[in-house]
């Protein structure tokens, strides 16, 4: 990853320039050349002082309404016989000694759960991007509390903290794992790695599953001398199943594994012969998707393999999940809790899970009224009001309120400009391809594969020189769904949705840019703008504000919009912050078909069981990459339902969970833009 400059000033020609700057760096850098560095140390008096608070510890708060706000009952229920010790003599020293031992920043986090148990602290439009006093993590927390409101939400705070701690500890044994298994490590180096996790999380609740299985683990090693060679000890296994074809194709004509069956079949006087074991065997091979009764003959029948260190350390992966784990995205919402905390992302993640914006009316009917406007609209007070039905004076209350909600998304009509997407998905984890097209780096889990690069290029490129071992696809349409239809608002939940749903039905809001007969050819200001509005995700005046911070003016930056829709080259969809809409899960995927009228029937079911969906395919309906959010606990039903309409269909395709992205969409264009030409080159020549 490349950094900026110290000496970096961001404005419109130096994004003309192309670095490889993602997106988040240069937002940040942005705000603070407009309003200064974030406090590197939080200053509780100071920020006090601007807002004309009262202390902390001056807040009587009885203890009911700490539980209520931070939920320290069912952080107890939830830790089992762990009972916290609380110390101090104040407030903040009482709450510091509730969180956990090691966690940093722990300062900021009890000043924030402070002000936002007593309820005492500035709302969003007081607060602003930077705050006095206040550190990026404390000042995130606060904006988040803000949030709660627009959601008509409550967050248990201390126990999705503790819950993101514990999971940080599983993460940094699995990096333990990776780094420091080698297939020369010894019995007595594993098992130090296991004790040492054991001891840290057995102290908080010797009940978690995760430690019963990793004393059986460990039960099993003690068995063994500590010098002996890890890999020597490990039970045999039963290969999966792409193994055992490569296995059965082999000893399928050997002479010496029909001798063997034979000498089996005199135990197992039910089958009658060595063919018909055989042929049995080739259907359960061959079958993608055994089951388990299946699974069980094929390990009476084939020889087990030895263990390998890949296998260990999927057994540790498969014992240290969580179900807790969300993707993480990209920041680029100019928000206190997004692009100013980016570097908490992780936690600042598992605290926004838990509100939806979905839960408040006013979102949604504004969300409806906004989803035909392909230009990015203000709405007005008097519209504010029709929508709602409330009086023109309560209105413009409601706009403050409204502008905190609404992100934009821009899509750009590629095929009009005579370009295209491509995406390289690839097995190991490292820069696949080195092109001046990124846009997109994306690293993912529960998949063979582990990264996804996707670029930009003129349609007439022919794409890389490497190919081998990579699974590509490429497309020129791009698409947006947001399922609001499948939120029930009495349940305050996410329904599941139906295969059998049409785009169309009130509350989906779909859109794609209009394909165009002839190529259009931009000017250099067309690209600038074209550039600011893909790399955030903006509502109407922190849109505004990036365009004049850039130095856009805004009658120039009006006019381009304009002349931009009116051709067809970009499309503005308005919707809520997807962050704030209950869908933590991501998953990638990618496919591809020869026959074009399967791709477009599965891209139909595929829109329609994804609450959110957001990707490209080709004109030829032959290639299709999606990035699909789920609500927290059914990506799993929705992912199996669609593998298993693309394996149905013998689809060529990659689903996996998406870990962690990084977005570069704010100078791609700039990079390939040659203005002599008014086109763009190709990254690849």
């Amino acid at each position: 990853m490349k950094y900026l400059s110290p000496r970096a000033q961001i404005s419109i020609n130096w994004l003309q320039k192309g670095r490889f700057i993602d997106d988040t760096q240069i937002l940040k850098r942005l705000i603070e050349d407009k309003y200064g560095k974030p406090t590197e140390k939080i200053n509780p008096k100071e920020f006090e002082s601007e807002y004309n608070l009262q202390g902390v510890d001056g807040c009587e708060i009885p203890f009911t309404e700490y539980d209520t706000s931070l939920g320290i009952n069912a952080l107890y229920e939830m830790l089992g016989h762990f009972k916290f010790q609380r110390t101090g003599k104040t407030i903040l020293e009482w709450l510091q000694s509730m969180l956990p031992e090691d966690i940093d920043y722990k300062k900021s986090i009890a000043y924030a759960f402070g002000r936002i148990s007593s309820k005492n602290y500035p709302s969003l439009e007081e607060l602003g991007l930077q705050v006095s006093g206040l550190d990026s993590l404390s000042a995130a927390l606060l904006s988040i509390g803000n949030h709660t409101k627009i959601a008509n939400d409550t967050i248990e705070w201390l126990v999705v903290l503790w819950r993101y701690w514990i999971d940080e500890i599983k993460e940094d044994m699995l990096r333990k794992i990776e780094n420091n298994l080698t297939i020369d490590t010894t019995v007595g180096e594993t098992r130090k790695i296991i004790k040492k996790f054991i001891s840290k999380i057995g102290v908080i609740s010797q009940s978690d599953p995760v430690i019963l299985n990793l004393r059986s683990q460990l039960s099993f090693l003690e068995n063994h001398s500590a010098n002996e060679k890890l890999l020597e000890v490990l039970p045999k296994q039963i290969p999966d199943i792409e193994e055992t074809k490569k296995l059965h194709k082999k000893m399928r004509e050997s002479s010496k594994f029909r001798e063997e069956l034979e000498r089996m079949l005199e135990k197992t006087p039910e089958i009658s012969s060595t063919s018909t074991i055989i042929e049995n065997l080739s259907d359960i091979i061959e079958n993608k998707q055994p089951t388990e009764e299946q699974l069980k003959l094929l390990s009476a029948y084939l020889p087990k393999q030895p263990a390998t260190l890949d296998s260990f350390k999927n057994s540790l992966k498969d014992i240290l999940y969580s179900q807790n784990i969300h993707s993480q995205w990209m920041a680029v919402g100019i928000r206190a809790d997004d692009v100013s905390a980016e570097e908490h992302g992780g936690l600042i993640g598992s605290f926004r899970e838990h509100v939806n914006f979905m839960n408040n009316p006013i979102v949604r009917e504004v969300c409806r009224y906004l989803s035909p406007f392909s230009e990015p609209k203000k709405i007005t007070a008097d519209e504010t009001a029709q929508i709602l039905g409330i009086s023109k004076r309560i209105s413009f209350n409601r706009l403050a309120q409204i502008e905190k909600f609404l992100n934009t998304t821009t899509l750009i009509g590629l095929h009009a400009l005579g370009m295209q997407f491509r995406i390289a998905v690839g097995r190991k984890k490292r820069p696949l391809l080195k092109s001046k097209g990124l846009v997109e780096k994306i690293h993912l889990s529960d998949s063979d594969f582990q990264i996804a690069t996707i670029y930009i290029e003129p349609k007439s490129s022919q794409g890389p020189d490497k190919k081998e071992q990579l699974l590509q696809v490429v497309g020129d349409s791009t698409f947006f769904s947001l399922r609001l239809d499948l939120y029930d608002a009495h349940l305050r939940r996410w329904r599941y949705p139906d295969t059998h749903d049409t785009r169309g039905s009130d509350g989906w809001i779909y859109r794609e840019p209009k394909m165009s007969a002839t190529q259009y050819s931009p000017t250099q200001r067309e690209v600038d703008v074209m550039s600011a509005l893909w790399g955030t995700h903006e509502y109407w005046n922190q849109m505004k504000w990036l365009l004049d911070s850039l130095g856009i003016p805004r009658r120039t930056s009006d006019y381009v919009i304009s002349e931009l829709v009116k051709n067809d080259i970009i499309t503005v969809v308005h919707h809520p912050i997807i962050d704030y809409c209950g869908l933590p899960e991501g998953y990638l995927l990618v496919a591809k078909h020869t026959e074009n009228k399967k791709l477009q029937t599965a891209f139909e079911r595929i829109i329609a069981l994804s609450n959110y969906c957001k990707g490209f395919y080709n004109q030829q309906h032959t290639d299709l990459c999606a990035t699909i959010r789920t609500p927290r606990g059914s990506g799993g039903i929705i992912i199996g339902q669609i593998a298993d309409l693309l394996e149905r269909d013998n689809f060529e395709y990659m689903i996996a969970r998406v870990d962690r992205q990084w977005t570069y969409y704010f100078t791609v264009l700039e990079r390939l833009y040659d203005e002599s030409t008014k086109s763009f080159i190709d990254p690849w020549i």
